[in-house]
């Protein structure tokens, strides 16, 4: 039973579209823009419910939305970067002579498919019945179920405020691989969180999960080889293939001072090879520092829109949902949420032992 029903002689349709990520938008279907709730509802919108069913029977309603983009605060880029994927949609219903926020409601859906032609855009609206009625059974893993950084009962309780961080892009190789040389972090601080733009052209839009973050590796020279690819002794060492590093502090082979090279081999246990030619260098007599130059940020899918040097960013950290990362890297064991002590498929067979 709802608790109240709007006046049928004046009543309008009004939508309140709350997506993950940006501000919440405001619709309506009357002819003039109507406030209420402190929100104004704009009507310049072209939209219309396409579709809103319902049976007697337990089956949930279908709603689907029809509009125009670019107008009432739903932007073409924002419709096909993402931003309103799986955005919570409240209907209702209320009078235009005296408007009350929720005072029909006729229901909460998540917006789901999103199909364009021109500049119209068309959504399917999945009610929230509809998600209750999935069936979901317990899924026990060794890994994190938990969202990183929920609030929830029971929830990961991790803070992401004091953990997210600013930043300007300081160089581009494409639009899911840039780099901010002034980033100080780990290896890996940033993997699975998220960054999003706050100027240039992806500014507004839906944040991109990080799949990479290069982060600081810096590594004490004791040798340096003369050759058309310098090999660097430096001991044992986390460095990958395709890092760039930069040299400092050498004494004797000074040419190299400053100069960055690409690592085309490691010995983890010894050296690195680096795509510099030191043949016709001074001998190298002793010290020095080869850094990683970090900052190096790949996204799993590209920016909309290509990503620009003096780009601003916000970047969250993420987790990887391991045990030891949440030990080791977050001290927040009490709050992990895997099962990694659960015997695995295994079989032992009796091998005639006696």
């Amino acid at each position: 039973m709802k608790s109240a029903v709007a006046d049928y002689r004046y009543k309008i349709h009004c939508l309140r579209i709350v997506p993950l990520w940006g501000p919440t938008v405001y619709l309506t279907d009357h002819v003039r823009d109507l406030t209420m709730g402190g929100h104004t509802y704009q009507t310049d919108s072209g939209y219309q419910f396409t579709g809103q069913t319902s049976e007697n029977a337990m089956s949930p309603g279908i709603m689907d939305l029809t509009g125009i983009a670019d107008i009432a605060g739903i932007d073409y880029n924002e419709i096909v970067s993402g931003v309103f994927d799986n955005a919570r949609v409240y209907a209702f219903a209320t009078t235009w002579n005296s408007p009350v926020e929720d005072e029909e409601p006729l229901g909460m859906a998540f917006m789901g498919k999103i199909t364009q032609r021109d500049k119209r855009y068309t959504a399917e609206l999945m009610m929230s019945v509809d998600v209750l009625n999935q069936s979901v059974g317990k899924t026990y893993t060794t890994t994190c179920q938990k969202t990183f950084g929920g609030q929830e009962y029971a929830g990961c309780k991790v803070d992401l405020g004091p953990i997210t961080v600013t930043g300007t892009i300081t160089s581009v190789t494409s639009n899911s691989i840039f780099r901010d040389s002034a980033r100080t972090e780990d290896d890996d601080y940033f993997g699975e969180g998220t960054i999003a733009f706050t100027t240039g052209a992806n500014a507004g839009l839906k944040p991109e999960e990080i799949k990479t973050f290069i982060g600081v590796h810096t590594g004490t020279i004791t040798a340096i080889t003369k050759a058309a690819s310098a090999v660097v002794t430096i001991g044992a060492n986390t460095f990958v293939r395709g890092n760039v590093v930069v040299f400092s502090g050498v004494s004797g082979m000074t040419e190299i001072n400053g100069l960055t090279g690409t690592i085309t081999a490691v010995d983890a246990t010894a050296s690195i090879t680096v795509d510099i030619n030191s043949t016709a260098f001074t001998t190298y007599t002793s010290g020095g520092t080869v850094a990683h130059i970090a900052g190096g940020i790949t996204t799993h899918e590209a920016f909309h829109y290509p990503v620009e040097v003096g780009d601003a960013y916000t970047m969250i950290p993420g987790c990887r949902k391991r045990l030891a990362d949440c030990k080791t890297k977050w001290s927040n064991i009490a709050n992990f949420g895997g099962f990694s002590f659960i015997p695995t498929s295994s079989q032992y067979q009796d091998r005639g032992l006696k």
